[in-house]
């Protein structure tokens, strides 16, 4: 489970890098504390993710609610966030 959830909380990083690489609407210092807090909340579920059960109630919950796709923005591609309507 270990590897598991070492990718799974890899991957939140990287989303959050990747989705602020392509943010043209927040800048500078903004951007650097919105950054900041969203690693402090990914720290959080880090600690939270003690065994295999949560690691899956995590990621059901991020597919269920969060889904990613491409955009063309300003003659490029980014990544955007949609919650999902229930």
């Amino acid at each position: 489970m270990a590897r598991q959830k070492d990718f799974y909380i890899l991957s939140l990083r990287q989303l959050i890098t990747d989705e602020s690489s392509v943010d043209v609407e927040t800048l500078g210092q903004e951007k650097k504390k919105r950054n900041q807090e969203l690693n402090q909340i990914v720290d959080e579920l880090d600690g939270l993710i003690t065994e295999l059960f949560y690691l899956r109630r995590a990621q059901a919950f991020q597919y269920r609610y969060y889904e990613y796709y491409w955009i063309n923005n300003t003659g490029g591609f980014s990544w955007a966030r949609a919650k999902r309507a229930r």
